[in-house]
């Protein structure tokens, strides 16, 4: 699996849960800093800033099955389009022009106390979007 934005706040997540499945990870950013993160959560770093030098062939078991992009420029989009194996899968994960009209969904805000009831509805699968906790202001 190739993750293009793997420093990010997603796809950091991401590349933990994956490797920690078993996954072979790669994971594709820009800066320094990111790159030594998604090294220590698991995958092998590459360096984006210059996707033409970049291809499958970093991969020494063949190219990867899914690509994940974050970034979805057309850079990256045609990158992964490139880089999967035969029949893999490009996964686009993005916003749109119309972002403001994607409303979140919160169907559980509660104090700290009120967490365990939060973790009973996610596990029985009845919490309808996200769980949102509020903490109390100091001072």
């Amino acid at each position: 699996m190739a993750v293009i934005g793997a420093g990010g706040g997603v796809g950091i997540h991401l590349v933990q849960v994956t490797w920690l499945l078993g996954a072979r990870v790669a994971g594709l950013n820009l800066t320094d800093e990111k790159l030594a993160l998604i090294e220590r959560r698991g995958a092998v770093a590459h360096d984006a800033r210059d996707l033409g030098r970049l291809h499958a062939a970093f991969w020494s078991k063949g190219p990867p099955t899914v690509v994940i992009d974050f970034v979805c420029s057309p850079e990256t989009l045609a990158w992964g389009a490139a880089a999967l194996s035969r029949g893999g899968q490009l996964v686009a994960v993005t916003t749109t022009p119309d972002v403001q009209r994607v409303r979140p969904v919160i169907s559980a805000v509660v104090d700290p106390s009120g967490i365990p009831s939060v973790h009973d509805q996610l596990r029985a699968g009845t919490l309808l979007g996200r769980g949102a906790v509020t903490w109390p202001t100091v001072g």
